[in-house]
């Protein structure tokens, strides 16, 4: 009784630890989107060099590694080496584990660890714990390339560009001729699981990174269901539903108009920080507007942005705050003080989280 006392009192901190443990592969995971076998081999002893401030790992892909010459490194951010840090204090000195990417039993002193062969367990149970759902509720099919493929997926969202993409997951060119010949970057070299082509292609008919996100792109700043600010926004909304009722009544479905706007680039006219509604021919002294940052219902009452904009405006916001008193900034102080405070008013505006 007195055993079963104590383990009923332990119970919610091993809870507790074992969720920090999930929480810290899920970041080191998600944020390397190295390929499983990377993870797997991952030593918690000696992986993070703190100096150049990178994660290191012994890379094999089809390669002979026994002179140590395919060592590899990512870029290790501050979010990162915390992970990691939580990984050395409960995966080595509570589970006595060997590897990063390790379960979360104790072994015993005479036990060996060894690499795990198959990380889909771990990252099952990591997604079941961090959002408090059970296994058998994940519809999804989860393995080891799920940090992978989602890691790719937001670099294009946040479209770092395709030569950032290819070092992170760890793919290098090595058919130029190629990408004269075809137009196009092989699938075998640059392109990580034909990502190449899913960045420069158009017509293709397979759902890609570009494709996903285009659509989101579109759903969040042309659907008739959605809320939108600025002194245009009942007209903007206006015509949106006039448009979907029209193309509805001729047959279409909802989705099928969503994805007519990404085949004809509607999604990539929001290049500022929102749309512009003048279009009118009333004088207006601050015309010619120059777009980017003054696109926006603080500045000028022809603009409309959605809840989509936000985190840029919150971007501008945190990155001008750093520059507060900043060496090397001391003649811009002025502009920053501004930039913060359009930024605020316009999250203000949108009901957003300043952080």
């Amino acid at each position: 009784y007195i055993l079963q006392k104590k383990l009923c009192f332990t119970e919610p901190l091993r809870i507790a630890i074992n969720k920090a443990y999930y929480s810290a592969l899920w970041v080191i995971g998600t944020l390397m989107g190295a390929r499983p076998n990377v993870y797997s081999d991952l030593k918690i002893s000696g992986c993070l060099d703190l100096e150049d401030k990178t994660i290191v790992s012994e890379e094999h892909k089809g390669r002979d590694n026994r002179w140590n010459l395919f060592n590899d490194r990512w870029i290790a951010i501050p979010i990162m080496i915390d992970a990691i840090k939580v990984v050395e204090l409960i995966g080595r000195k509570v589970f006595q584990n060997t590897y990063v990417f390790a379960n979360t039993f104790t072994l015993m002193p005479d036990e060996t660890n060894t690499p795990m062969g198959n990380l889909t367990h771990i990252v099952e149970k990591s997604f079941s714990v961090l959002m408090g759902v059970s296994s058998k509720d994940i519809n999804s099919k989860l393995n080891g390339y799920v940090f992978r493929h989602s890691l790719a997926h937001q670099m294009y969202r946040a479209d770092v560009g395709l030569p950032v993409i290819s070092y992170q997951l760890k793919h290098i060119v090595s058919a130029t001729e190629a990408l004269a010949r075809k137009g196009k970057v092989s699938q075998t070299t640059l392109g990580y699981g034909g990502i190449a082509n899913q960045l420069i292609s158009v017509e293709g008919k397979s759902v890609d990174f570009r494709h996903e996100a285009e659509l989101e792109a579109v759903k969040a700043n042309f659907d008739p269901n959605g809320k939108y600010m600025g002194g245009k926004a009942d007209e903007h909304i206006s015509k949106i539903k006039k448009f979907f009722n029209g193309c509805m009544e001729a047959g279409y479905s909802e989705e099928e108009i969503y994805e007519a706007m990404v085949k004809q680039g509607l999604a990539i006219i929001n290049v500022g920080s929102g749309y512009c509604f003048g279009g009118v021919e009333d004088f207006d002294e601050t015309l010619p507007c120059i777009g980017g940052l003054r696109c926006n219902p603080v500045r000028c009452h022809n603009a409309v942005v959605t809840k989509a904009n936000a985190p840029r405006w919150r971007e501008i916001y945190l990155s001008n705050i750093k520059l507060v008193g900043a060496e090397g900034y001391e003649d811009r102080q002025d502009q920053i003080a501004e930039a913060i405070e359009e930024s605020k008013r316009v999250l203000n505006y949108l009901g957003e989280e300043l952080i």
